[in-house]
């Protein structure tokens, strides 16, 4: 329903409701807009001007929120800009980058992150800042979200980094990496950049694509055999970081341990609780910005105090 509705309005052409004001009369646009939707007639908009921060709206134009309702029932809603004759979902600037990314980000309500029991990676646990990285370690986005905020953050005191393990099903061997780096990490060992920079990945898509090649073996035996190889793959992960440790048996011991079950699961709670959907997901004092989006981090980081 909301691609729809989107894609027409993203579209769709107005007779102009004002010109080179930033004030809209929502009621007439809301009627026009209703009558485009030719087979929608049960269907029926009411708009709402936000307001914001004018120096981040192209000159003319103003952020409305479109509530879409059939009969009492909110179907959905969009925010979008217009300046009375056109209708658009974005302006992109060169400088700011998405400016309905900046907008969502501002008009977010922040979401309470209890931090305690999640792993500090960077800053003092005491500042006022608090960031919540949500994560794969076998997720390339987040391999370079993770450099990005290590080298914007490494020197500020004012920040606390926390990370928190969302391993996806796409990448077998996430969730022994994510048990690897927090038995370091209660070692007193951050693996966390050895993780990333271990391309684990780019070895199993190329024994998947050996795998695949063989002809006179069934689909399941592939499988099998894949499977085969990711345990043998997340062994020797074990065994690598056991060995960089600085005591073998400990970690040994400690990668199967309660403790760092218990806070594998406090991330999956956690994870489940804010219905985070991708990696890498970053929240800067609650509010969050989906995927390495580079421009709005620069933007938010730059704005702490």
């Amino acid at each position: 329903m909301k691609k729809i509705l989107v894609l027409v309005l993203s579209t769709f052409l107005i007779t102009s409701c004002f010109s080179g004001k930033t004030t809209v009369d929502t009621d007439k646009l809301a009627k026009q807009l209703e009558q485009s939707f030719i087979n929608q007639k049960d269907i029926t908009l009411s708009i709402e001007q936000i307001d914001v921060d004018k120096s981040l709206l192209p000159k003319g134009f103003a952020y409305i929120k479109l509530t879409y309702k059939r009969g009492d029932k909110v179907l959905d809603s969009s925010y979008l800009f217009t300046d009375g004759q056109y209708i658009t979902q974005d302006f992109i600037d060169i400088y700011k980058g998405s400016i309905a990314k900046i907008l969502e980000f501002n008009l977010a309500e922040p979401t309470n992150i209890d931090p305690t029991g999640l792993s500090l990676i960077l800053g003092n646990k005491d500042a006022k800042n608090i960031i919540v990285e949500v994560t794969d370690f076998q997720c390339p986005f987040c391999k370079q979200a993770s450099e990005y905020l290590h080298k914007q953050l490494e020197n500020r005191d004012d920040i606390a980094l926390y990370i928190v393990h969302m391993p996806l099903p796409i990448h077998p061997s996430a969730p022994t990496m994510a048990r690897v780096f927090e038995t370091g990490m209660i070692m007193g060992k951050n693996f966390e950049q050895d993780l990333f920079k271990a391309d684990y990945l780019k070895q199993l898509q190329e024994i998947q694509e050996e795998i695949i090649e063989l002809d006179d073996i069934s689909d399941d035996k592939k499988q099998e055999l894949f499977d085969k190889a990711v345990e043998r793959l997340n062994n020797d992960i074990i065994e690598e970081y056991a060995n960089k440790s600085g005591n073998y048996q400990e970690f040994k011991e400690k990668f199967d341990s309660q403790q760092v079950s218990d806070v594998i699961n406090l991330s999956t709670n956690l994870v489940n609780s804010l219905d985070v959907s991708s990696t890498p997901t970053i929240y800067v004092n609650g509010r969050a910005i989906s995927g390495f989006d580079k421009s709005l981090l620069d933007k938010v980081l730059g704005e702490l105090k």
